[in-house]
């Protein structure tokens, strides 16, 4: 179904699943528990799409060499709000505008590919970031930690 879906109101649908009788008062086999929503809400929903079915689908449109496929999963990553994590949040303590899932996806990568492997030189994001942090004054003076002084190397610094 997913593969054939248009847009993401279609794949959200798709997990509208209408459960049994028994399992809407049940979560294990042979224990009865208060009956309830079992469904799906929209934010999981979403959660899966941007983790899982969008990039399979663009994966299978690689893989079948047929650019209706990807086309289609970018078009989910931009319909889909942005993935709300505390690594988003912190891009967006940086400043970063982050509104579609397309971007939070992006920003997640770009921290997996640069920020944890300290490649940030390497980045057009890091190099901005660490252009915008405030410069160090040439005649400022060079603190250095109580236990660096009181170590053997102190006299090495002084020669």
């Amino acid at each position: 179904k997913m593969l054939v879906a248009k847009n993401l109101k279609e794949v959200e649908n798709t997990f509208a699943i209408e459960l049994s009788n028994y399992w809407r008062t049940h979560y294990r086999f042979g224990k009865e528990s208060k009956a309830s929503s079992k469904a799906l809400g929209r934010p999981r929903i979403h959660l899966l799409v941007s983790n899982i079915i969008a990039p399979f689908l663009f994966f299978y449109g690689q893989q079948h060499d047929d650019q209706k496929y990807k086309d289609r999963a970018l078009q989910l990553f931009e319909e889909l709000p942005a993935e709300r994590n505390h690594i988003v949040d912190q891009w967006q303590e940086l400043g970063m505008e982050v509104r579609r899932a397309a971007q939070s996806q992006a920003l997640l990568e770009l921290k997996k590919s640069y920020c944890d492997q300290k490649r940030c030189l390497s980045c057009a994001l890091g190099c901005h970031i660490l252009q915008r942090a405030p410069a160090v004054r040439e005649d400022a003076p060079l603190y250095l930690p109580q236990w660096w002084l009181d170590s053997e190397e102190k006299g090495k610094l002084a020669s």
